[in-house]
C-alpha cells in the first residue's frame, strides 16, 4: 500500500475513506517508527490489528473506531507505554480485553464498546481507573457492559460508560 516508508511521518488522520478492493490493514504502521497519532475512524480496513503494533511505541493517540476490523485485540497493545487515548469502538473484535493493556501508566481514554467483546473488565485496567480527572490516569472507560443490549458483554464496575449511545459513539 502507499503509506509505506514514511519514517518521519508524525500525525496520520485518515477518515471517512473508501478504499479500493483489496482493502487496506494496519500492517503499515509498524514502518512509521516516529508517529505519535493515528485517527482512521470511518476507515473501510480488512483484517485485524496485527500483534507488531506493540512495537509501534511512539503512539500516543490511536483511533480505529468503525473500521471493519476482526479478530481479537493483541495483548502487544500493553507494550505501546506512550499511549493514552486509545479508541476502537464499533468494529467487529471479538474474545476477551487484554490485561496487558492496564499496564500503560499514561492511558487516559480507553473506549472499546460496540465489538463483540466478553468476560470481565481486567483488574489491571480498573486499577487505573482516576477518581478525577488528572493525567496519567483513565478518566474515561467504555465498554459493552452488561444489561446494554448487546449480544456479547463485559463485566465492567469500573467503566465510566456502557455501550455506544451512553458512550457518545453516535453523538453529532
Amino acid at each position: 500500500f502507499f503509506f509505506t516508508d514514511l519514517p518521519s511521518l508524525l500525525f496520520f488522520y485518515f477518515e471517512n475513506v473508501l478504499f479500493l478492493p483489496g482493502g487496506q490493514t494496519l500492517d503499515f504502521l509498524i514502518g512509521m517508527p516516529s508517529i505519535r497519532e493515528t485517527w482512521m475512524d470511518f476507515t473501510e480496513m480488512e483484517g485485524t490489528m496485527p500483534t507488531e503494533i506493540g512495537t509501534v511505541s511512539t503512539l500516543t493517540s490511536f483511533s480505529i473506531t468503525f473500521c471493519g476490523l476482526v479478530g481479537t485485540i493483541p495483548s502487544e497493545i500493553g507494550l505501546m507505554s506512550n499511549l493514552d487515548r486509545f479508541w476502537i469502538y464499533q468494529n467487529q473484535f471479538t474474545g476477551t480485553i487484554p490485561t496487558e493493556i492496564g499496564a500503560i501508566e499514561r492511558m487516559m481514554i480507553l473506549q472499546f464498546e460496540g465489538n463483540e467483546l466478553s468476560g470481565t473488565m481486567p483488574a489491571e485496567i480498573c486499577a487505573n481507573r482516576a477518581p478525577s480527572v488528572g493525567f496519567g490516569l483513565i478518566n474515561i472507560l467504555g465498554a459493552d457492559c452488561q444489561g446494554t443490549g448487546s449480544v456479547t458483554s463485559v463485566d465492567c464496575d469500573c467503566c465510566t460508560c456502557c455501550g455506544g449511545f451512553a458512550c457518545g459513539d453516535f453523538d453529532a
